[in-house]
C-alpha cells in the first residue's frame, strides 16, 4: 500500500515527539520523586526512605509517606500526565502543519514533472524558497525552459528543412519534367538546366552534410587531426573555391594576413568549415557589389584572430542574442528569401569550443557586421 508523503512525514514527526514527551515525563516524575524523598529525609525521620525492598505495586508501598505527601506527589504526577497530553495535542497540530508545509511543494513538483512527462502544460513554475526545495524548483524551471527551447528548435528544424529542401527539389523536378517532355530542345537550354540541377543538388548535399556535422559535434564523435597549416597557401586555395560564389553575388573579397608567413597548428578540415560558414554567411547577407574583409593575424604568442567584416544594416537586438543558436533564422532573412538552414554559425561555435576558442559578434556603424574568432595557433 502506498502511503502519502505528507502522512509519512507526519507519522515520523509524531513518533519522534511522542517518544520525546514520554521520556521527558518519566524523567521528570522520577526526578521529582527523588528530590521529594531527599526533602522529606532532611525535614523529618518519618519521611525517610525505607532501605528494605518494598512489597506491592505503586510508590505508596515503596516509601513511608503520610497521606498528605502521597496526595501531593499524585497531584504532581496527574499534572505531568495532563501537561504531556496537552503538549501532545499541540505537537499533533504542529506536526500536521510542518508535514503539510514540507510535503506540499514536493507534491506540486511531482505533479509538474508528471504533466511534463505526459506532454501537458504544467503551468507556471515558481521558486518559493531559497533552500534545497527552492533549488529543486529553480532546476525544474530551467529544465522546462530548455525542453520548450528544444521543442521550438525541433519545430524550426522541420519548418526550415521542409522549406529549404522543397525549393531545390521543385527546381530539379521541374527541369527533369522538361527533359522528359522534350521542352528543352537546344544544347544551351540543356546545359543551363543541368547546371541549375547540379547547383540545387549541391545545396541538398550541403544541407545533409551540415546536419551530419552537427550530429557529430553533439555526439562528440568528430575527430580532431591537428597539423601545421601555412595560412598564405591555404587561404589562396580557399578563395579560389569561393570565387564563383562571390562572383555570382558580384562581391569582392579582400584579405589581410599578418604576418605574411603565418603558420598555425590546427585541424585544416575544421578550419575550412569555420571559414566556409563565416564567408557564406557574409555573402548571403551582403548586397551585390559589396566588399568583404577577411583579416587574419597573430594576436599574441600562441593565438590567432580571424575577423570577417561585411557591410549591412544593423540587426534587431533580439536577433543578436539568437545568432549562434541552432536552426535560428532572423526575420529579415525569411522575408528576403535568403536560403539557409540556420546552423552554420552554431557549427562554428561548436568547432571553436573543441579548439578551446571563441567567437564574438558586434555591429559597428560605418563598417558593418563583424565576426571575430580566436583560438590557439600552437601545440
Amino acid at each position: 500500500m502506498r502511503i502519502n508523503l505528507q502522512v509519512k512525514i507526519f507519522l515520523y514527526l509524531m513518533v519522534v515527539i511522542i517518544i520525546t514527551i514520554v521520556s521527558l515525563s518519566l524523567l521528570t516524575q522520577n526526578t521529582i520523586i527523588r528530590q521529594f524523598d531527599s526533602y522529606c529525609k532532611m525535614e523529618t525521620d518519618s519521611c525517610a526512605v525505607i532501605a528494605e525492598q518494598p512489597k506491592g505495586p505503586g510508590f505508596r508501598n515503596r516509601r513511608n509517606w503520610n497521606s498528605n505527601q502521597v496526595v501531593f506527589v499524585e497531584s504532581i504526577q496527574t499534572k505531568i500526565i495532563w501537561v504531556g497530553l496537552g503538549v501532545s495535542a499541540i505537537a499533533f497540530l504542529i506536526s500536521y502543519l510542518l508535514s503539510k508545509k514540507i510535503a506540499s511543494p514536493i507534491q506540486k513538483l511531482t505533479s509538474i514533472t508528471q504533466n511534463i512527462a505526459q506532454g501537458k502544460e504544467p503551468g507556471p513554475i515558481e521558486v518559493h524558497s531559497t533552500d534545497e526545495i527552492g533549488d529543486l524548483e529553480g532546476s525544474l524551471k530551467i529544465m522546462y525552459e530548455q525542453i520548450q527551447k528544444i521543442e521550438g528548435i525541433r519545430k524550426d528544424l522541420i519548418t526550415n528543412l521542409s522549406h529549404e529542401m522543397s525549393t531545390p527539389l521543385t527546381s530539379i523536378h521541374g527541369y527533369l519534367e522538361a527533359f522528359e517532355d522534350g521542352i528543352l530542345t537546344t544544347k544551351q537550354d540543356k546545359i543551363s538546366a543541368l547546371s541549375v540541377m547540379k547547383e540545387q543538388t549541391n545545396r541538398l548535399i550541403q544541407m545533409v552534410q551540415d546536419l551530419r556535422n552537427l550530429s557529430k559535434f553533439e555526439s562528440n564523435s568528430m575527430p580532431i587531426n591537428k597539423q601545421w597549416v601555412e595560412m598564405s597557401q591555404w587561404l589562396d586555395s580557399f578563395l579560389k573555391e569561393m570565387k564563383p560564389i562571390a562572383d555570382q553575388k558580384q562581391c569582392r573579397i579582400v584579405t589581410e594576413l599578418q604576418p605574411e608567413k603565418l603558420r598555425i597548428f590546427t585541424d585544416p578540415v575544421l578550419l575550412h568549415t569555420i571559414f566556409l560558414n563565416l564567408l557564406d554567411n557574409a555573402l548571403k547577407y551582403s548586397e551585390s557589389a559589396s566588399e568583404i574583409l577577411i583579416r587574419i593575424l597573430e594576436e599574441k604568442t600562441g593565438w590567432v584572430q580571424i575577423t570577417v567584416i561585411n557591410p549591412g544594416d544593423p540587426l534587431p537586438e533580439e536577433e543578436i542574442h539568437h545568432l549562434f543558436e541552432r536552426f535560428y533564422r532572423g526575420k529579415n532573412s525569411r522575408q528576403q528569401g535568403i536560403m539557409g538552414n540556420g546552423i552554420g554559425l552554431s557549427i562554428v561555435k561548436d568547432i571553436l569550443a573543441k579548439l578551446s576558442g571563441k567567437i564574438q559578434y558586434q555591429y559597428v556603424p560605418g563598417k558593418g557586421h563583424i565576426f571575430q574568432v580566436q583560438f590557439p595557433s600552437s601545440p
